[in-house]
């Protein structure tokens, strides 16, 4: 499945398109406003946009904004995660321990 985030290694124009877009389809913002908004974030690659504390993002897009982006990008970064072989194989790993853990007469 296709990754929600820009790479870390995206532009700052890629990481404006995803702002654009995720404005649009998760907060319902018209496209102008969202295209206003993302213009807003004027350097920094993708790897910014993981990084960046909730702080970052208010100062950069205001408290209301910010704060919503803030948790946005949380979210996708966790749903990529899931979706990535690291995160496939931690699930799998944790359902081997979980089933072991009941093997012992512990559930």
């Amino acid at each position: 499945m296709t990754p929600r985030l820009p790479a870390l290694s995206a532009t700052s124009s890629d990481v404006r398109a995803y702002i654009s877009r995720t404005l649009i389809s998760k907060l319902g913002t018209s496209p102008e406003i969202a295209e206003e908004t993302a213009k807003l974030w004027k350097d920094g690659r993708g790897a910014e946009l993981y990084d960046f504390s909730a702080r970052a993002f208010r100062s950069i897009f205001g408290d209301q904004i910010g704060w919503s982006l803030f948790r946005i990008v949380h979210e996708d970064k966790l749903q990529d995660w899931k979706q990535s072989i690291v995160g496939l194989i931690s699930f799998c790993k944790s359902l081997s321990v979980i089933e072991e853990f009941c093997r012992g007469d512990n559930c």
